[in-house]
């Protein structure tokens, strides 16, 4: 188990930068440090869905800035 910070995109892939960008922001503004690999769900399949409903969930692996600094 761990602690993450997770968003869901709803749109094409190459809009993830966005969703990429918000998360990364939030993370230190929270007090936060990346403590591990990203991890991308795709909830829905383009073979099914248009690109404007492709549903991404992204996860980062989170540890408090005073943990991550122990390391």
């Amino acid at each position: 188990a761990s602690t993450v910070a997770q968003t869901r995109h709803v749109g094409p892939y190459d809009k993830l930068d966005k969703a990429y960008a918000a998360i990364m922001a939030w993370i230190p503004k929270h007090g936060f440090d990346v403590a591990g690999p990203i991890q991308e769900r795709y909830l829905n399949s383009p073979d099914e869905v248009p690109p404007t409903a492709y549903e991404t969930e992204i996860e980062v692996p989170i540890v408090p800035v005073a943990v991550a600094s122990l390391a």
